[in-house]
């Protein structure tokens, strides 16, 4: 079990040494491995295990998806059950924020961010995860960071080793 203390030491040892927020890394799959497809949304978990979700987007600073996870599921990102207040929004994509116009969170109130990974590409011109949540310490004052994915951005960060926790929720009774 962690404690509340340790809850507070390692987000803020991160912070300090690392220069970068604390990472979560957050999915829901189904029994046999599935968080989701490109040709409608994928209802993988239930009411409790959204509410959990609401909550711990009340503790963070923001909360990041990547460009395919907006266009096809079209979150909302916000708090609305639980209590408490909505993080920052933060889109990863090449794509431009007109192109997706039309989806839900461009109405909502609250700010949405987007990034482009183009803009944090390092020496050898790939796009680093390094450089991206420097960018988001020091000039957003991100402090604590949920990536809520999809598949691309979760695996690209995993990959990348600038995580910090894994929130994993399987739906047991789901299999696709």
């Amino acid at each position: 079990p962690v404690s509340n203390i340790d809850k507070l030491i390692k987000p803020f040892l991160i912070n300090h040494f690392q220069e970068r927020p604390y990472v979560i890394a957050k999915w829901a799959q189904t029994l046999d491995g599935i968080i989701g497809n490109t040709q409608e949304r994928l209802f993988i978990t239930d009411e409790s295990t959204n509410r959990l979700v609401h909550k711990w987007r009340t503790e963070v600073d923001a909360i990041l998806v990547g460009g395919n996870t907006l266009e096809y599921d079209d979150p909302q990102l916000n708090v609305r059950l639980v209590p408490g207040s909505s993080p920052l929004r933060i889109i990863l994509s090449s794509r431009s924020k007109t192109f997706f116009a039309g989806k839900k969170i461009n109405s909502l109130s609250g700010e949405t961010l987007y990034l482009s990974p183009n803009d944090f590409k390092n020496s050898s011109g790939q796009f680093d995860w390094n450089l991206l949540l420097r960018f988001m310490y020091k000039e957003l004052n991100i402090c604590k960071l949920l990536v809520e994915g999809g598949s691309i951005t979760l695996q690209s960060l995993l990959d990348s080793g600038n995580w910090d926790e894994v929130r994993k929720i399987v739906n047991t009774n789901k299999s696709l």
